[in-house]
């Protein structure tokens, strides 16, 4: 049963930063390289041909597993935003999915600004980027 949150604090931008920061300092005792990548995603409000934003907005994890890296974004595993007048409403739904998504989908919705970059899109540029189709769309 999905449950709504009205500007719940897993919808701020700090509570989703402390996820990631928690999964990385998990990974890293469990002997993994890991790393908490800034960059830009297509999340909560995004619209197709929207102008990139001006600075990051997003962070995730990137996991080198057999020499690879594996990307992991821990806050959209949590639920998915919308936004409802001048709020975003937050709906618990746990999704797999973004626990070491395939790099084909990824990188439809993640720039890395910092930190390990999806093959596929490293030599794109940000506005480039922004005019990919999303892969919010496949929820």
């Amino acid at each position: 049963d999905k449950q709504k949150r009205r500007s719940s604090n897993l919808a701020k931008p700090e509570a989703a930063d402390v996820l990631v920061k928690l999964l990385d300092r998990l990974f890293c005792l469990s002997g993994l390289e890991s790393e908490v990548v800034l960059g830009y995603a297509k999340g909560v409000g995004y619209q197709d041909g929207a102008p990139p934003p001006t600075t990051p907005n997003h962070t995730w994890n990137a996991i080198k597993i057999d020499g690879k890296w594996c990307f992991f974004d821990v806050s959209w595993a949590q639920g998915y935003g919308s936004i409802q007048g001048l709020q975003v409403v937050t709906t618990a739904d746990y999704d797999d999915m973004w626990f070491n998504t395939p790099p084909e989908v990824f990188v439809l919705s993640h720039y890395s600004a910092t930190g390990p970059v999806v093959p596929a899109v490293q030599n794109v540029c940000l506005a480039t980027f922004f005019k990919l189709p999303s892969s919010q769309k496949l929820r």
